[in-house]
C-alpha cells in the first residue's frame, strides 16, 4: 500500500516516483525471519527519470527498493536494491541502438536440511547477500508498423556471501515484438 506518482516535468522530461509498505504471511517450513504462520512486513521505494536529450537520444534513470517472494525452495523472500541506467539512439526511423547498465544489491534467507544420518537431519537457515552486475548493448529494428525485430546481449556477474552462488552469465536474445 503506498502512493504513486507520474509528473511530466517538461516536455522531455518525465519522473516516476512510488513507496509504501508491504505485508507477506507465510506457510510453510519454520525458521529464518518469515517462518510457518508468521508476517513479514516491508517497504518498497521506486524512482524513474525519463529525459529526451534529442529527437534521437533519451536515456532512463531506474532505482527500486523492494521485496518479492522467494523463486527457489527454501526461500520465501528476497529484499532487493537495483540501479540501472539506460540509453537509447535512433540511429534511422528504423534502427535504435541500446546500452543498459545495472546493479543489484539483495538479502533473501535460504532455509535447507542437513542429514547427520539416514531419516535424521535438522533445518539450517542462512541468509545470502549478493551483489548482481549487469551490462549490454541491443539493436532493434522496425520491420513494419507494428512489427519489430530485436537482439541484444547481456553480460550478468553475481557474487554471493555462500559458496557456489556466484555465477557468470552471457546471454544473446532475438526478439520479436507485435503490438496490437
Amino acid at each position: 500500500f503506498g502512493p504513486f506518482a507520474d509528473w511530466n516535468l517538461t516536455r522531455t522530461f518525465d519522473l516516476v516516483a512510488r513507496g509504501g509498505w508491504t505485508l507477506y504471511s507465510f506457510e510453510g517450513a519454520p525458521g529464518g525471519r518469515a517462518s510457518s504462520g508468521s508476517n513479514l512486513d516491508s517497504y518498497y521505494l521506486g524512482i524513474e527519470i525519463h529525459h529526451q536529450l534529442t529527437d534521437f537520444l533519451s536515456h532512463n534513470v531506474n532505482i527500486q527498493r523492494n521485496i518479492s517472494l522467494g523463486l527457489n525452495q527454501g526461500s520465501q523472500y528476497i529484499e532487493q536494491l537495483t540501479a540501472a541506467y539506460s540509453a537509447s539512439y535512433q540511429l534511422t526511423s528504423r534502427i535504435t541502438l541500446g546500452a543498459t547498465l545495472a546493479y543489484d544489491k539483495g538479502t533473501q534467507p535460504l532455509q535447507s536440511v542437513v542429514f547427520v544420518a539416514p531419516g535424521f537431519g535438522f533445518l539450517v537457515t542462512q541468509t545470502e547477500d549478493y551483489d548482481r552486475f549487469s551490462v549490454g548493448p541491443s539493436i532493434s529494428w522496425r520491420l513494419r508498423e507494428k512489427l519489430t525485430a530485436g537482439l541484444s546481449y547481456n553480460y550478468l556477474l553475481r557474487d554471493s556471501n555462500l559458496a557456489g552462488r556466484g555465477y557468470l552469465q552471457n546471454t544473446l536474445i532475438l526478439h520479436f515484438t507485435f503490438q496490437f
